[in-house]
């Protein structure tokens, strides 16, 4: 019995020994070789990844769509005028100066009177005044507008214009990730996302483009990619110009100051020509000769009188016209502005997209 007392008591002193130890080890260990600051236990440092928040960054790109479309625009505006000025030069030193021409005003004088005669003899679908307007339209067109050229002005412009609406969003774009502290990797998959489709007019084609593609790379994007997913779109808006101009801007903005200048022109050269008849019959002698001189007098002295009065009017018709047109050009349906809003409105249509899924 007294061995088995003695071999547990051994037993507890060998486990109170153990448990000495361990307490002087632990305080070894907390205190001594390896100190370790309580309460602050050693973590590894991580990156830390703000949360995105996609509904403020679309609508940080929906901004800068806008944004950059006004800007296009308003260079759109200077360009505009530019070319108003060009067309307005020649109107004045080429257009009105044949028209305004004394020998010019005598053959639109005895057009008008020939169509009158002709439309009461045989009868026309059209007015005398639309059929001497019509001359004048081809005169306008070939002396001012120059249509081959007009076109291909107007295209470069419309061109330039969608440039510099690319190359501005694809500037505020790249503002955007460091705004959010964003992953590159993460921007450039979100851009991917937003697929555009760029109509192309001829055939009804449409090429898929994405954001990122549209923007990435400035070369690219001002050059070959306007080229092919925009090039026929703005080779048919600028021949519209061309085709509306051509029709009617001598039509629309001048047919009444032409009607009433030809009216004139063409009583001012009846009545000379009657009274010259009268003159050869009656007349003899030196009052022939008198008559004829007093009479051509009096018809440059009507024709200065129809220039001073007339000129200015038909002038600023043209010119209002023109400045009316061009701003309609700039709107969302006219032949620069809708294609720029049409690109504006297919990144709008690919964030609602990726939006959705």
């Amino acid at each position: 019995m007294f061995r088995i007392f003695k071999a547990v008591g051994a037993v507890l002193w060998l486990a109170v020994i153990v448990v000495v130890l361990a307490y002087f080890g632990r305080s070894l260990i907390d205190f001594g070789v390896l100190p370790v600051q309580l309460g602050h236990p050693s973590t590894r440092h991580m990156p830390i990844v703000p949360s995105v928040s996609w509904s403020a960054i679309n609508e940080d790109i929906r901004t800068a769509v806008q944004e950059s479309r006004k800007e296009a625009m308003a260079m759109a505006e200077r360009r505009l005028a530019e070319w108003h000025e060009t067309l307005m030069h020649r109107v004045d030193s080429d257009f009105l100066e044949w028209y305004f021409n004394y020998f010019n005003q005598q053959l639109i004088g005895l057009s008008y009177a020939y169509h009158t005669v002709h439309s009461y003899v045989v009868g026309s679908a059209r007015s005398p005044s639309e059929q001497v307007i019509e001359t004048i339209q081809t005169q306008f067109t070939n002396r001012v507008l120059r249509p081959e050229i007009a076109q291909l002005e107007l295209e470069a412009m419309t061109r330039d214009v969608v440039e510099a609406f690319i190359l501005t969003l694809h500037r505020r774009l790249d503002e955007i990730p460091s705004k959010y502290a964003m992953q590159r990797e993460d921007w450039d998959r979100h851009l991917e996302s937003i697929a555009l489709i760029a109509s192309t007019v001829e055939g009804a084609r449409t090429v898929p483009v994405t954001l990122k593609a549209l923007t990435t790379g400035v070369t690219v994007a001002s050059g070959a990619m306007v080229a092919k997913a925009f090039g026929p779109m703005i080779k048919s808006a600028a021949s519209k110009v061309v085709t509306v101009l051509t029709t009617k801007a001598i039509g629309t903005a001048a047919a009444a100051t032409t009607a009433a200048a030809a009216t004139t022109a063409a009583a001012a050269t009846a009545t000379s020509a009657g009274t010259k008849a009268a003159a050869g019959t009656v007349a003899s002698g030196l009052l022939g000769p008198i008559m004829a001189a007093g009479i051509l007098g009096w018809d440059l002295y009507d024709h200065a009188k129809t220039v001073e009065e007339n000129r200015p009017i038909m002038r600023t018709n043209i010119n209002d016209y023109l400045i009316h047109f061009g701003r309609a050009m700039l709107e969302n349906d006219g032949s620069i502005g809708s294609v720029v809003h049409d690109i504006e409105v297919a990144i709008f249509r690919g964030l609602a997209r990726a939006e959705g899924l």
